[in-house]
């Protein structure tokens, strides 16, 4: 009799104890959050010139036109500066965005979001570092 209700105990609490597991691949890490952009730095090249500008300010990046929002809601539906922008799909420890078209993989770096962006203009390469922080 003591080994059957020992076995009972030992089965009831690993029944509770797998009862409690989370799997990781099913919580979001950005589902209902908002981030605001705290760092922007931008490398730009061409014609035998590079300029490097850093902005880590709301002050500086809001007269630079970088400041903005961006707020990840249910359904995968994604929002720019409060106004419906896309979609957005999250894989592991990285979002897709998807606006106008044109897709950003980014980064989750627990409360940030880093995007490395670059753009072509002419005979210019722009190299963008963004951070995005959780609001």
């Amino acid at each position: 009799m003591k080994l059957f209700r020992l076995l009972f105990i030992t089965l009831l609490a690993s029944i509770t104890i797998s009862s409690c597991t989370v799997e990781v691949g099913s919580v979001s890490l950005v589902e209902g959050n908002k981030y605001e952009t705290t760092y922007v730095k931008y490398v730009t090249t061409g014609g035998g010139q590079t300029t490097t500008n850093e902005f880590s300010t709301k002050e500086e990046l809001t007269r630079n036109f970088l400041y903005g929002t961006m707020e990840f809601k249910a359904g995968g539906i994604y929002w720019a500066d409060d106004k419906e922008a896309g979609t957005w799909v999250e894989n592991g420890a990285y979002v897709t965005i998807t606006e106008d078209g044109e897709t950003i993989e980014a980064k989750i770096e627990g409360d940030v979001i880093k995007m490395d962006i670059v753009l072509n203009s002419g005979s210019l390469t722009s190299n963008l570092e963004m951070h995005y922080t959780k609001i």
